[in-house]
């Protein structure tokens, strides 16, 4: 009897960890855009992008990742250059992160965006549940769903009309092909 009261006490508490509340982030909470220099492999020639979430009073100090693919993939390179490998959402931790870019001899330059204490929880709380297993994963293309399509991706999905781009400054609008060379 003492060990099947034990037993449902585990069950029971295994359940909460699956509905577990995202905290909320502190007034001391920041959130940026890392953008990482180019690599030696085909898969990092054009650098990288991704989100950073810190918040010392909660103790998050994480990369949202957009970049994350399975190299053992059949035909890993073939499907790249197709545009045709899924990737998924990694959540890491910040230290991680740039000590493997720190190991490869990448950059990584930090952008804190401006974002009021209710901003930044509704971009957390965007991040957190598209990192859901049912959410992570997404179809790779190499102009319009990848790490640096996905930041402007989320950042409207999350503030739709309350953002305004700029495009004044442009003085002339480039094709992909005079992007790439």
């Amino acid at each position: 009897m003492r060990l099947e009261k034990l037993f449902i006490l585990l069950i029971f508490l295994f359940s909460l960890k699956g509905h577990a509340q995202i905290p909320e982030l502190s007034p001391l909470s920041k959130i940026s855009v890392l953008t990482c220099g180019s690599g030696d492999q085909l898969y990092s020639t054009f650098g990288h992008s991704a989100f950073r979430v810190k918040d010392p009073a909660v103790g998050i100090d994480v990369v949202y990742n957009y970049g994350v693919f399975d190299f053992n993939s059949n035909n890993f390179y073939g499907k790249f250059a197709m545009g045709k490998l899924h990737y998924t959402l990694a959540r890491q931790q910040y230290s991680n992160f740039i000590r493997e870019y720190k190991y490869d001899q990448r950059w990584v330059n930090e952008q804190v965006l401006q974002l009021s204490q209710v901003e930044r929880n509704e971009l957390f709380q965007y991040l957190e549940n598209n990192y859901l297993p049912e959410n992570r994963a997404y179809q790779y293309d190499f102009f319009y769903n990848n790490c640096a399509t996905k930041i402007w991706d989320v950042i409207e999905a999350v503030y739709g009309k309350k953002l305004e781009f700029d495009e004044n400054y442009l003085q002339k609008q480039y094709t992909h092909r005079e992007l790439i060379h």
